[in-house]
């Protein structure tokens, strides 16, 4: 079953240019994600970023993604404390219940302040009103393009990282079900930077 719906969920993925306001929403966030990372004040290097997207069950008010910085010492203690290989890549990367959903030692970044970010993200709310289904898989595609954009950058001038630092999209409301995080991971993160993490045992093998 989940094999067929992998297959279904493909094919149905969007190729090429995403239709607006999602296309225009792809060139902004590649600005202004890094600028609003440089204002960031953190006391350690960071291991993640995660980029929450969230369907209608998210408020309308201040609605678009959520951009959130885990730093290294928050992934030692997470591997300090985990009763297994398994449970610790659930517990950095589960949507829905890792420490990216939590609020202890995690870093916004603040797109408040950006309105034609906000402008847009409010025409995205309403075509999500009028066809959820079909919405949701452009939204999730804006998230793993620009998580992959995020990849590719060098982020020494605007954010202390480590070694193994990626960008993962991740399903907010559980709308794709949300705990297949490595279905995202694949989607946006380098096949090399996986295997890192994989031979370092933060992600199953």
């Amino acid at each position: 079953m989940r094999v067929l719906q992998a297959a279904l969920e493909k094919k149905q993925r969007p190729h090429g240019a995403l239709p607006p306001p999602y296309s225009t929403l792809e060139t902004l966030l590649k600005m202004a994600i890094p600028s609003a990372v440089k204002k960031l004040k953190l006391p350690a290097p960071a291991y993640c970023m995660c980029i929450y997207y969230f369907d209608t069950h998210a408020p309308r008010e201040d609605y678009g993604f959520s951009v959130r910085v885990l730093t290294e010492p928050v992934r030692q203690r997470v591997a300090r404390e985990s009763p297994s290989p398994a449970n610790l890549a659930e517990e950095l990367w589960l949507p829905q219940a890792g420490v990216g959903n939590g609020n202890e030692d995690l870093y916004q970044v603040n797109l408040a302040g950006n309105r034609e970010l906000a402008r847009l993200f409010g025409e995205v709310y309403d075509l999500l009103c009028d066809g959820e289904d079909d919405q949701m898989l452009h939204l999730r595609e804006l998230a793993r393009r620009t998580a992959k954009a995020m990849n590719g950058r060098k982020w020494e001038s605007q954010l202390s990282v480590t070694d193994d630092f990626v960008v993962v999209p991740a399903d907010g409301s559980g709308f794709f079900g949300g705990f297949d995080f490595m279905e995202e991971f694949e989607a946006a993160v380098p096949v090399e930077r996986i295997a890192l993490l994989r031979q370092r045992g933060y992600l199953a093998g």
